[in-house]
């Protein structure tokens, strides 16, 4: 795995993946492009969410809808680390909040390695939003 950041002279870099088209990063007011912060609250997002979709896939339950949203508190010391993270899962399945909730402590406990690479003491939270997928009567 591989990721070059090139400097664009100002408040940005442009990252290269050997896997995958680029992205821009930029730092500052007046960016117009996230700021490796939030790339990295997007990084957690996007790993915890792949982990909960295969479980739920593996419990054979139908997923029609999903997102996460990743929203962070940082300490205001240098390094300004998140101190806290609060996700909320977003679904529309057949799945109970119970077989919900485990896929996601399996993925915050098991899978998510960048949930993995944060310090012990960072906090992460999350709330469930599940709008059911129930069988309607003709």
């Amino acid at each position: 795995m591989r990721a070059q950041a090139s400097w664009n002279g100002s408040n940005g870099f442009k990252v290269e993946f050997e896997s995958s088209n680029n992205v821009i990063t930029e730092w500052g007011e007046g960016r117009k492009n996230p700021s490796p912060m939030e790339l990295f609250l997007s990084a957690l997002s996007c790993c915890t969410g792949v982990d909960v979709i295969e479980i739920i896939k593996k419990m054979r339950k139908e997923l029609r809808s999903f997102s996460v949203t990743a929203e962070g508190k940082r300490r205001k010391e240098y390094p300004q680390i998140f101190t806290e993270i609060k996700l909320t899962y977003e679904l529309q399945t057949d799945a109970t909040h119970d077989d919900v909730d485990r896929a996601i402590r399996l993925s915050m406990e098991k899978y998510c390695s960048v949930r993995g690479m944060l310090r012990p003491e960072i906090k992460v939270d999350y709330m469930i939003k599940i709008n059911n997928i129930g069988t309607q009567s003709s």
